[in-house]
């Protein structure tokens, strides 16, 4: 059995399970009236094959949620920001070829673009002479819907954002400062209350990893259209910070960075960061319920969906990637938890 065969089972038991609670109108039932239960599903059941069940899903939320403007409300998540929910519902419809769901929700989510900076607004769609933040994960996700729907100004500007993001960072080996004002500053004055959505910190646990994977995949997946070489470098950047955190690769938030790293790891065809990939993705698996879901009991139903889908859905995303794919499954006693960063392949690039 090859690592590619885990995770597919693995993800295939979450789309299975969803699938499964799926009725016959798209929704998953009165106890997930929360537009966080569907944000992600399609995604999840596109990358699985589902095409039948991502449509109704999609359908559903589009029905039920999409304002007459073409945007979505905010899901009542702990990382949620506006925009979000209607650019994973654009990017589903898009490869869905639902257009008359792809059109408004691109074009709502667009007007988040701030036009100065070049990233994306956290507070809502930019308003000239409006204070407005943007960060780098609302940024890369803005970005990466840029390339979905071809708009190449905004791909290439986000990108120009999370490079001089990286450029101003204080103190790069010990944190990452996430947002940035409007006068182009890093905002690095915030109540303790708020450093979930404005900082990373190397040496903290429980900390939203997303928000440094979700730029590296960005950056990494425009690197493969452009080969633009500061969208590496910037990617690169990223992950050696990632590759510094201690509590990063056994935390079930990393899993954007894991993802991020099989894609990097297939660029700059480095061990290390397919190591790091490798030992998210081992401890996702891990740590996966019975019933094919995470946290299920643990949390809210919509975010105990939101997660599960999330994670099934780069779990499917890292077997694509060949180097991952194609390698026998070891057990875990054959892989020590500090291999990765000592640079030594766990999963190396020889056979």
């Amino acid at each position: 059995m090859t690592l590619s065969d885990r995770l597919q089972a693995c993800a295939g038991r979450t789309a299975a399970r969803l699938a499964a609670e799926q009725r016959d109108d798209g929704s998953f039932g009165p106890s997930h009236e929360n537009l966080a239960s569907y944000v992600k599903v399609p995604s999840l059941f596109l990358a699985a094959g589902r095409w039948d069940v991502a449509d109704r899903a999609l359908g559903f939320a589009a029905e039920r949620f999409m304002q007459e403007d073409g945007g979505f409300p905010t899901p009542h998540l702990p990382a949620a920001h506006p925009g979000q929910a209607g650019g994973w519902i654009a990017m589903a419809a898009q490869r869905l070829g639902r257009f008359e769901v792809s059109s408004p929700a691109w074009g709502h989510f667009r007007r988040h673009f701030h036009p100065e900076l070049g990233g994306c607004c956290v507070e809502g769609p930019y308003e000239a002479g409006a204070e407005r933040q943007v960060d780098m994960l609302m940024t890369a996700h803005l970005g990466t819907c840029a390339l979905f729907f071809g708009d190449g100004e905004i791909a290439h500007r986000s990108e120009q954002l999370l490079v001089r993001f990286l450029d101003q960072q204080p103190d790069p080996k010990a944190h990452i400062l996430l947002r940035m004002n409007g006068r182009g500053e890093l905002v690095g004055d915030f109540d303790a209350g708020r450093a979930a959505t404005h900082e990373i910190r190397a040496d903290a646990a429980n900390q939203g990893w997303f928000h440094i994977g979700y730029p590296v995949a960005f950056l990494g997946l425009l690197h493969r259209v452009t080969t633009s070489g500061e969208a590496l470098r910037a990617a690169r950047g990223y992950l050696e910070f990632a590759l510094a955190c201690p509590p990063l690769p056994g935390e079930l938030l990393a899993h954007e960075v894991a993802w991020a790293a099989a894609i990097l790891g297939e660029i700059a065809e480095a061990p290390r960061y397919f190591d790091l990939s490798v030992e998210i993705a081992r401890n996702l698996i891990a740590s996966q319920g019975t019933g094919g879901l995470w946290r299920e009991g643990e949390a809210e139903p919509h975010e105990c969906f939101d997660l599960s889908a999330e994670i099934a859905l780069w779990l499917l995303e890292i077997a694509r990637v060949a180097p991952i794919a194609c390698r026998p499954e070891r057990s875990r006693a054959e892989v020590t938890s500090t291999a990765w960063r000592r640079g030594v392949g766990a999963w190396s690039l020889r056979r």
